[in-house]
């Protein structure tokens, strides 16, 4: 029964996540030829919103110029994602041309904090092609000319794999299944099944009940840590797609084991059985205790949130 609850539950997720995936492409779709309200009513068939959509649910109403709507919509995105600099950013921006101005301030330190010391934060691997400076933040802060946004049309997009694989997906891989036989002095049979999955491998094999009347289960895996010292560990921030053999892939929230430091910017580490190198900026320390905003209930009506860290 267990089984078959679990087999449900899993039904249910990869149903909710296909059906996020597709109305999420097809907004983005419709941002590409600006057509903003057709875009805002696919967004709003979506059940589950993710920073993400929120935060181009933000941008079409800023298209429209819904000002209030675009800075409530972005008050989701950070509720979903407290530790995203470019919401901030982007949040700032439509305060200070509805003349909120000092929580504009508060929005743009929250900004410079969450880039975390990096003078810029490539959000390509999010699906977002805009590179947030830290120069771009103090810009905003300091009002020196209109506020900076991310450019119209510039919205979070699906990776394109997952849109490609959007009808057909296939979460657990393909088995391979082999057969062969084995004679031996005694004139037995043994009879081998095997089945290949990525980074472990089962071999089942049989015996006539006659002669041998049991099955072996061995479980064949690799070490990946062999001879290998944990520095110290992470938690993911964002998802990161392997752009190659040598990135380490992992999704948002997962903990990733330290083994060395590549340079300034980039880290090798290890996560779900596999050893690569990722951007620093992809993960923090959870000793670090970062700050984090309080939730505001109202974000049109509410007041403005000092920070420990400002003083």
């Amino acid at each position: 029964m267990s089984a078959c609850l679990l087999s449900f539950a899993l039904s249910q997720t990869r149903m909710l996540y296909t059906e996020l995936l597709r109305l999420w492409d097809e907004s983005v779709q419709a941002v590409d030829v600006k057509d903003w309200k057709s875009a805002l009513a696919t967004l709003e068939q979506i059940n589950e919103p993710t920073s993400r959509t929120f935060f181009n649910t933000a941008s079409a109403h800023l298209a429209l110029g819904q000002l209030d709507l675009a800075m409530r919509a972005l008050h989701f995105c950070i509720s979903k994602d407290e530790r995203l600099a470019v919401g901030f950013f982007q949040r700032a921006a439509v305060m200070m041309q509805i003349n909120r101005l000092e929580e504009a301030l508060s929005d743009c330190i929250w900004a410079q904090k969450h880039m975390r010391g990096n003078v810029v934060i490539d959000y390509k691997q999010l699906g977002l092609r805009f590179k947030l400076y830290s120069w771009q933040v103090w810009h905003s802060a300091l009002q020196v000319l209109a506020p900076l946004l991310v450019p119209e049309g510039v919205v979070f997009r699906p990776r394109k794999q997952d849109v490609e694989q959007l009808q057909q997906r296939d979460f657990l891989g393909k088995p391979k299944f082999y057969l062969s036989n084995f004679s031996s002095t005694k004139t037995s049979s043994t009879l081998f099944y095997f089945l290949s999955y990525t980074q472990t491998q089962i071999i089942v094999q049989f015996a006539p009940l006659l002669m041998f009347p049991h099955c072996a289960i061995v479980l064949q895996t690799e070490d990946p840590l062999a001879n290998r010292t944990i520095l110290y560990q992470m938690v993911a921030l964002y998802d990161y797609a392997s752009q190659g053999s040598e990135d380490l892939e992992f999704s948002e929230g997962d903990t990733i084991d330290i083994l060395g430091e590549v340079n300034e910017e980039w880290l090798e580490g290890h996560c779900a059985g596999n050893i690569g190198i990722f951007p620093r900026c992809f993960a923090y320390m959870e000793d670090n205790n970062i700050n984090r905003r309080p939730q505001i209930n109202d974000p049109l009506n509410s007041p403005t949130q000092e920070l420990s860290s400002a003083s």
